[in-house]
């Protein structure tokens, strides 16, 4: 039972890789960090990579108080998107924030739209990439590798 539901989040994460219409801003990397509470790099993070254009991001918040820690994306206009085409913008937030353990996109109205597991997604990048989110997040060379390829993916 447990590899079957590994293999539905590889599944999803695969076909999410492929849905996702997000890129990032060219100078997303510079503001790598190794603490989700340096609130004000997390921030720079989260507004450098763009999300899906049907959606508009709303607050964020930081959960810095005790591990797992997280950062939580408050999003509008979230009728007709899909939970996996937030995964792409979840690698690259776990690839620039070390200690980053989840993810998680919320409506304004609090309710839960899908969360990100550091272990999840680095599954699916090991599955599909050979590498882990803080492999692809190691140098900014390897970090700009994997953008290029998510964009290609993206662009058929």
């Amino acid at each position: 039972m447990k590899n079957f539901k590994i293999f539905i989040v590889l599944i999803f994460l695969i076909v999410a890789s492929a849905c996702n219409k997000s890129s990032t801003d060219e100078n997303v990397y510079n503001y790598k960090t190794d603490y989700v509470g340096d609130n004000s790099k997390v921030t720079k993070i989260v507004d450098s990579v763009k999300l899906p254009s049907i959606v508009k991001r709303g607050n964020i918040k930081i959960d810095s108080d005790s591990e797992p820690y997280g950062v939580i994306i408050y999003l509008e206009n979230t009728e007709d998107i899909n939970p996996r085409d937030l995964s792409t913008n979840a690698a690259v937030y776990f690839s620039l924030i070390s200690n980053l353990g989840y993810v998680e996109f919320k409506e304004t109205s609090e309710k839960t739209i899908v969360v990100f597991k550091r272990d999840e997604i680095d599954k699916f990048l090991e599955s599909k990439y050979f590498k882990t989110s803080k492999e692809i997040g190691s140098s900014e060379k390897s970090f700009y590798d994997y953008i290029e390829k998510s964009r290609t993916e993206l662009a058929y």
